[in-house]
């Protein structure tokens, strides 16, 4: 394993750029194992700042793409075309939990079987 003098902050702030924040990338590109590389991303400021930074920029990417196709699967029902709903319904679990929301209950009963609850809230208030 690589002595933690090795590298420098500096290269693991280039290996960060366009790596989605991935820890193995980042790892490879530097020419260091994954623990060396966590110990980096975790203990030097400047350092973990990049990787957040990276992470974050993912996310708004991800997040964007699933908008465009919640766009897209709109324009795509307002044609009269079939449509993927599986984005909108994938936002709306995470995003609008507080007016839809699936509620999954695992319950175990006296007998030793065990039971499943799932409940469905899709009530739109006006």
């Amino acid at each position: 394993m690589a002595n933690k003098d090795q590298f420098t902050a500096k290269q693991f702030i280039q290996a960060i750029k366009g790596s989605g924040g991935v820890i193995s990338t980042i790892a490879s590109r530097v020419g260091c194992s994954w623990d060396t590389a966590k110990k980096y991303l975790t203990e030097y400021a400047t350092v973990r700042t990049a990787w957040e930074n990276e992470k974050e920029t993912t996310d708004d990417l991800a997040e964007s793409v699933i908008i465009n196709n919640i766009k897209l699967a709109l324009r795509q029902q307002q044609a009269g075309e079939a449509a993927d709903s599986s984005d909108s319904k994938w936002w709306i679990e995470r995003r609008r939990r507080d007016k839809f929301s699936t509620r999954n209950e695992i319950l175990e009963s006296h007998t030793g079987k065990v039971e499943i609850e799932i409940t469905y809230t899709d009530e739109i208030e006006d």
